[in-house]
């Protein structure tokens, strides 16, 4: 099992030094003329698990009038988008008719949703957090005081650190208001001592990742577009393909406060 920290902090230090120049210069070649945040949600005929998340987003609905939130369908048809219309929360119902692909359908909501910062959320999830939503001001902090953290995880999940191999979590940080965070690099090249083993890629975990997660449009921009796969094949290729162009560059943020985690995955028989 790996530790809860086992990046020391010469070689965390040395990371963010590799990056955070670059990283102030996309931010300040890509400033936002929008919002500070939108929400999306991708959706993929699911309808159960999709109704099972607006109704743990009602809660939330206040946060609708201080930001976009948009529902992006990959094809499910009424079955999910007509209870998104019925609910009223979102801004913007983005549905295809077909299948675009994860990357595509991502993609193509990004191009219309100018915001600085972007939380995505898909459809097998469910909020569980505070209704007022403190948490994405929490959020914010962290990037405004680490220009290098380019993603924040927002899923709550027993043992998350500790379950892989791979897991390089570097020491506690905290923002000048008290947010506290561990900083995520990318996955290692492989050493028995960290568990790792020859297959295993390198670099393509623990940064980069889709939801629940909040990330910079213009990391987004920087990277370029998500490929789209076939199948089982889209989530490998808008994670795992799309972690080779962003995790060179950029750190992940994972809060230590349990509310800063407000989205949960249960165990359903869609997901």
């Amino acid at each position: 099992m790996t530790p809860h920290q086992n990046i020391p902090d010469w070689r965390y230090r040395r990371a963010v030094q590799q990056r955070r120049d670059r990283c102030r210069e996309i931010l300040s070649s890509h400033p936002s003329t929008g919002p500070r945040c939108a929400l999306i949600v991708l959706s993929c005929k699911r309808p159960e698990a999709a109704k099972n998340l607006l109704a743990s987003l009602w809660p939330l609905r206040r946060l609708a009038k201080v930001m976009p939130w948009v529902w992006v369908d990959n094809g499910s048809g009424d079955a999910v988008v007509k209870p998104v219309r019925t609910s009223g929360m979102f801004t913007q119902i983005i549905a295809h008719p077909v299948n675009l692909g994860m990357g595509a359908a991502i993609n193509d909501a990004l191009t219309k949703v100018e915001a600085e910062t972007i939380l995505f959320v898909e459809d097998d999830l469910q909020y569980i957090g505070r209704s007022d939503g403190s948490w994405v001001k929490s959020c914010f902090r962290i990037f405004d005081e680490f220009p290098e953290v380019g993603i924040i995880k927002l899923k709550r999940k027993d043992h998350w650190d500790t379950m892989y191999p791979y897991r390089r979590i570097g020491p506690m940080q905290t923002t000048t208001t008290g947010v506290r965070f561990h900083p995520w690099l990318p996955s290692p090249r492989w050493t028995f001592r960290w568990g790792q083993r020859p297959w295993y890629p390198v670099g393509i975990h623990n940064c980069w990742s889709l939801g629940p997660v909040m990330f910079r449009r213009c990391l987004w921009l920087d990277a370029g577009p998500i490929p789209s796969g076939q199948g089982r094949g889209q989530a490998i290729a808008a994670e795992e393909e799309y972690a080779k162009r962003v995790n060179g560059l950029w750190l992940a943020a994972r809060p230590a406060d349990p509310s800063l985690q407000p989205f949960a995955q249960p165990v359903t028989a869609e997901s």
